[in-house]
């Protein structure tokens, strides 16, 4: 279906929504830096024995791709 008619968009970058004949416009979440946080703090929480760590934010990007039609 055209994007004109009925647009699209998915959270969270796969594999599938890049192939090209599927060209999903998504929400990146990156999940290479939230990996990294996680277990970052993990580590954190048990070396310390304290509740709660960190406080971070990974902003989303947003992947534009042809389900997305240009504005107007």
């Amino acid at each position: 279906m055209s994007p004109t008619r009925f647009p699209w968009s998915v959270f969270g970058d796969s594999r599938l929504a890049r192939l090209p004949h599927v060209d999903l416009t998504t929400i990146a979440q990156g999940i290479p830096r939230l990996a990294r946080l996680a277990v970052s703090h993990v580590a954190e929480r048990l070396e310390t024995n304290d509740g709660l760590t960190g406080g971070d934010v990974v902003a989303p990007s947003l992947i534009i791709r042809g389900t997305t039609a240009a504005a107007g």
